[in-house]
């Protein structure tokens, strides 16, 4: 039995369009089990910006005297990155991070869509918690990490 029979293609029938049909899908096997470890590794990095920003952020926070309460809470409709409280504020953190100094700012990735969504994980949040005592409020830190130097932190307070 030889390579194509293995592949359920008979020796004679390997010749011309279906070796070439058999051979594209190999090829394109192959891409794409590449292209997936690529987009897993895109992903990872992501995650651990994020993850990094998110660290940033938090220092920074503790630093004014916030008390962080959770870090991202997940729900079924999203997810809060930081909850912090702050005088009489229960502050939702959505943090934004971004590596190096080109592009857009960080703070610019949050859409009107975003907004919405956050104020109704935060509306969500006070009730399941019932923290009515307190005034929420939602606050935006943007964070750009550029190698050997700290992270460029901007702080939106009651950002929307």
């Amino acid at each position: 039995m030889g390579l194509w029979a293995s592949q359920g293609i008979s020796d004679q029938s390997a010749q011309g369009s279906h070796c070439e049909t058999w051979i594209d899908a190999a090829a394109s096997k192959i891409i794409s089990d590449q292209t997936s470890a690529d987009e897993f590794a895109v992903t990872k990095q992501r995650q651990q910006t994020g993850s990094a920003g998110e660290q940033s952020a938090c220092d920074f926070l503790q630093e004014l005297g916030y008390r962080i309460v959770e870090r991202n809470h997940r729900t079924r409709l999203g997810e809060l990155d930081i909850i912090a409280e702050y005088e009489e504020f229960l502050v939702f953190c959505e943090v934004k991070t971004r590596k190096g100094r080109g592009g857009p700012h960080p703070s610019l990735s949050v859409t009107m869509k975003k907004i919405a969504k956050l104020r109704q994980l935060g509306e969500l949040y006070l009730s399941q918690k019932h923290l009515t005592h307190m005034q929420p409020r939602f606050d935006v830190i943007a964070i750009q990490l550029v190698d050997g130097k700290p992270p460029n932190i901007d702080h939106f307070i009651n950002a929307f």
